[in-house]
């Protein structure tokens, strides 16, 4: 039992409010970033399977975009605008073709200059092949080196045919 000192009642039963001053703003926010951490330069994936793309975040980011590169080239979004929660599950379509030079590029929804982009990685069509170029660099793949090799050999099968063609027919002139 508590008396209150002024009324000389007695109470069992007190209330108290407690006033807390407002939190002070942070005086520095973390700035808004994203760094993917998944896929990595180490990545190599094959079509239709699934994977998760993830990475951090740091400020007040809620939604972001992920699209697809292929050496520098937009290919696909994958992801307009999904939750900034730092994984992303994503099933490679079978109409990719054969790289070691895509990559994925996260940025905020409202405000696209905040970005980043994976280290080139791998993806696997064994099926589709690529398209035309070994590594990507422009050089012949191997059904071009085939091709050219054909055409080496038809070029030279021919001049060794005219050359014989021409040493016979000048023993048929000599006889005349």
């Amino acid at each position: 039992i508590v008396s209150d000192g002024i009324s000389n009642t007695t109470s069992s039963t007190w209330n108290f409010t407690t006033i807390l001053p407002e939190p002070e703003p942070d005086p520095d926010p973390e700035p808004d970033s994203l760094n993917i951490t998944i896929p990595d330069a180490f990545t190599s994936w094959e079509v239709d399977t699934t994977h998760n793309i993830q990475w951090n975040s740091t400020g007040t980011i809620s939604n972001v975009t992920i699209d697809l590169y292929r050496n520098g080239t937009f290919v696909a979004t994958l992801a307009a605008s999904t939750p900034n929660y730092g994984n992303y599950s994503w099933t490679l379509s079978s109409l990719l073709i054969n790289s070691t030079l895509y990559h994925i590029r996260i940025s905020d929804v409202l405000n696209s200059s905040i970005f980043n982009e994976s280290a080139y990685f791998e993806i696997i069509n064994p099926i589709a092949g690529d398209d035309g170029t070994s590594g990507d660099d422009g050089t012949p793949g191997d059904d071009s080196m085939i091709l050219i090799i054909i055409i080496v050999a038809s070029v030279s099968s021919v001049a060794i045919l005219a050359g014989l063609s021409a040493i016979l027919l000048k023993k048929r002139l000599r006889k005349y």
